[in-house]
């Protein structure tokens, strides 16, 4: 039998693999110009923080000894709460930069 904890877990994986989801489709439809825009940076911050966060989170939550203690499931909302806060704040800083306006701030 699967505990709550490693479906919660597993579940808290997949929610940090949407960035690199994400960053994989808008790159399908681009044309290939040399090889560089069909590969995700897998160290950028959209896609490296959700994993390393996802693998802090969900690893120190198992219980490694039987006098380990232990961290309640609620503590998932907050894990859940504190990625779609981050994922929030990409949202956001993709609306307001974008390189076509940091072409036109460089040329000016």
């Amino acid at each position: 039998m699967i505990s709550y904890k490693v479906i919660l877990s597993l579940l808290l994986f997949l929610a940090a693999c949407v960035p690199f989801v994400v960053l994989k489709r808008r790159q399908q439809g681009r044309p290939l110009d040399g090889g560089r825009s069909s590969k995700v940076d897998v160290f950028s911050p959209a896609v490296a923080f959700p994993m390393a966060y996802a693998f802090i989170y969900s690893v120190g939550s198992f219980e490694l000894s039987p006098h380990s203690l232990s961290i309640p499931a609620e503590q998932y909302f907050y894990y859940f709460l504190g990625l779609g806060g981050y994922f929030c704040g990409l949202l956001f800083a993709e609306k307001i930069y974008s390189p076509a306006k940091a072409q036109a701030v460089e040329s000016f």
